[in-house]
């Protein structure tokens, strides 16, 4: 008799979890992750479109600000022009053909890195996997094409100074070095070489 009443306990206490559970859960704030099955296919909402078959204004839904902590200084994005861009290039030169890795600091030029594959490329350039022969660390270095083009060459000099003003802001690829070939070697490229 009493393990027939232990066993009426039990699943009273039980049926008491399951309802505040259930009651917990209508309660908290639901996540849908979208983890169907792919045989269940996922019912899309309705495109709202209006007469005119374009997306009415009730369609169109406001873009989320995403707020992210500036834990490295603040850059000042002027437009920099003339005598501040030569300036600029002049203290970017004086840091070309240095790799800082480790704590270490190497000399280096395009010889001293050897290619292991394309990582990817784009409008500016591509990005190359590389080995530093003397350390063997393994690089990303970004190599872009100089061109005649001032307002190109602006933005390119505008990113590079970013970068290397951030090497210590988590929120940026750190950058270890930049080398800038002359125009008669490999078409006159600047790479930047990152981790």
């Amino acid at each position: 008799m009493s393990s027939s009443l232990d066993l009426r306990q039990k699943l009273n206490q039980l049926q008491i979890s399951i309802q505040d559970e259930n009651r917990a859960r209508k309660e908290r704030p639901s996540i849908d992750f979208n983890l169907e099955s792919p045989k269940m296919p996922r019912q899309r909402p309705a495109l709202q479109l209006n007469h005119n078959g374009g997306l009415s204004p009730h369609a169109r839904r406001d873009k989320k600000q995403v707020q992210m902590p500036l834990t490295c200084g603040p850059i000042n994005r002027s437009t920099i022009d003339g005598p501040e861009i030569d300036r600029k290039l002049q203290e970017i030169m004086k840091q070309t053909g240095l790799l800082t890795t480790e704590g270490k600091r190497y000399h280096i030029n395009v010889e001293s890195l050897e290619s292991i594959g394309e990582l990817g490329f784009g409008s500016c350039g591509h990005v190359i996997r590389m080995r530093h022969k003397e350390s063997g660390t393994i690089l990303a270095v970004k190599q872009m094409r100089r061109s005649g083009n001032k307002e190109e060459n602006k933005r390119i000099l505008m990113d590079l100074d970013v970068v290397l003003k951030s090497h210590n802001c988590p929120f940026i690829v750190q950058c270890l070095g930049a080398i800038v070939t002359p125009v008669s070697i490999h078409q006159g490229h600047r790479s930047f070489v990152f981790r």
